[in-house]
């Protein structure tokens, strides 16, 4: 069970990605399969992901970096519909400086659920690809926390 700070009023809420765009939809697609699996175990249910570094929130948590996105052009000539983009999300996680064996337990359930991700995605594409890149867990540099940094990379076919 995850360790709680001092609460402020209202908790920040978990991350909810809208829009038909397939980041977003790569974005839905990682959520549900981690709030689904053993990730919850670690990072809570409702799910403890979010787009900032959120104020009050329970330890550990995830939290949504950024996104880079790149087309993937066919060849000349080739049917335009076989394109497609390959996204690069980066996820911290953040733990207090004694909960690094929890950190690392949520990092190798987080890209355990990779496999399940292909699929048709909300808002249109299919998802053919989702593979890590980095994933480290190290000490931050205050020296009480601990971060671990976790990239995935998602093929995504329009």
């Amino acid at each position: 069970m995850a360790e709680a700070l001092t609460m402020p009023a209202s908790p920040p809420a978990s991350m909810n990605f809208t829009g038909n765009d397939p980041v977003q939809g790569v974005l839905r697609r990682l959520q549900m399969l981690w709030a689904a699996g053993p990730a919850a175990e670690i990072f809570g249910a409702p799910l403890r992901l979010y787009d900032q570094n959120p104020t009050g929130a329970g330890f550990p948590f995830i939290r949504f970096v950024r996104s880079e996105r790149a087309t993937n052009g066919s060849d000349p000539g080739a049917d335009d519909s076989a394109r497609g983009e390959t996204i690069t999300l980066t996820f911290n996680l953040w733990g207090r400086a004694d909960q690094r064996a929890r950190l690392d337990s949520g990092m190798a359930a987080m890209i355990a659920a990779l496999d399940a991700a292909q699929g048709p995605l909300e808002g249109g594409g299919h998802l053919i690809l989702a593979l890590p890149g980095l994933s480290d867990v190290f000490l931050a540099e205050d020296g009480r926390l601990m971060r671990g940094i976790l990239r995935v990379r998602a093929v995504v076919e329009s």
